[in-house]
C-alpha cells in the first residue's frame, strides 16, 4: 500500500511546475469564492428548500461541481451568478428526484378497495333472513330442548347451572342439548358444515 503511495506522489512531482501552479492558483481561487460567497449561497438554499440540512448538502454538492470542472476560466466573468445557477440547479434535480420518490408512495384512490365495517343492504337482508330461520327453528324445538338451549347459548350458562335451575342432572342437560343441536341442524338443513 505504501509503494502505490509512493508511485503516486513521483507521478505528481513529475507534472511541469506551470501545471502545479495552476492548480494550487485554481485550489486558492476556489478557497476564496467558498469563503465569499458561502453564507449568501446557503441563506439562498434555505429559502429555496426550507430545509437546513438540505440546504447545506446542496451547498456542499455546488462546490463539489466546482472541483471538478477541468478549468475555472469560465468563471473569472461572473463567479457569483455561475454559483447561484448551479445551487439553483442542483434544487431543481432534488426537486423532481423528490417527485419521482413521492410518487412511488402515492395510492390512487382508484386502486384502493373501501372496505365498510358496516353490512351493504344485500348482506343486511341475507342475515335478517337467517336470523328470522334460526329463530324459527328454535321455536320448533321441544320446550325443555328449547328451554336447555336458550339458557346454554343466549344466556351463558353453563350445564351445571342450567341442572340446578331445572331440578335436574348435568348429564340430562348434556342430552337434552345434544338433540336440540341435532334438530336445529336437520331444520337448518346443515348449512354450517
Amino acid at each position: 500500500m505504501q509503494k502505490a503511495k509512493l508511485a503516486l506522489v513521483k507521478i505528481v512531482d513529475r507534472r511541469p511546475q506551470n501545471l502545479k501552479k495552476k492548480e494550487r492558483d485554481e485550489q486558492a481561487y476556489l478557497e476564496l469564492l467558498f469563503g465569499k460567497y458561502r453564507t449568501a449561497l446557503r441563506h439562498y438554499l434555505a429559502k429555496l428548500l426550507r430545509n437546513d440540512d438540505d440546504a447545506a448538502d446542496l451547498l456542499q454538492e455546488t462546490y463539489l461541481k466546482l472541483i471538478e470542472q477541468a478549468s475555472l476560466d469560465h468563471l473569472e466573468t461572473n463567479a457569483r451568478a455561475y454559483l447561484f445557477r448551479v445551487a439553483t440547479n442542483l434544487v431543481r434535480d432534488k426537486a423532481r428526484k423528490d417527485k419521482v420518490r413521492a410518487q412511488g408512495k402515492h395510492q390512487s384512490t382508484e386502486v384502493t378497495v373501501l372496505v365498510s365495517e358496516w353490512a351493504s343492504p344485500c348482506q343486511q337482508a341475507e342475515w335478517d333472513q337467517a336470523l328470522l330461520k334460526v329463530n324459527s327453528a328454535i321455536q320448533n324445538l321441544k320446550p325443555r330442548c328449547q328451554e336447555v338451549f336458550i339458557l346454554h347459548r343466549y344466556r351463558s350458562m353453563s350445564y351445571p347451572q342450567i341442572a340446578k335451575i331445572m331440578g335436574t342432572t348435568t348429564r340430562t342437560i348434556e342430552r337434552e342439548m345434544s338433540t336440540a343441536i341435532a334438530q336445529l341442524k336437520a331444520s337448518l338443513g346443515d348449512s354450517n358444515e
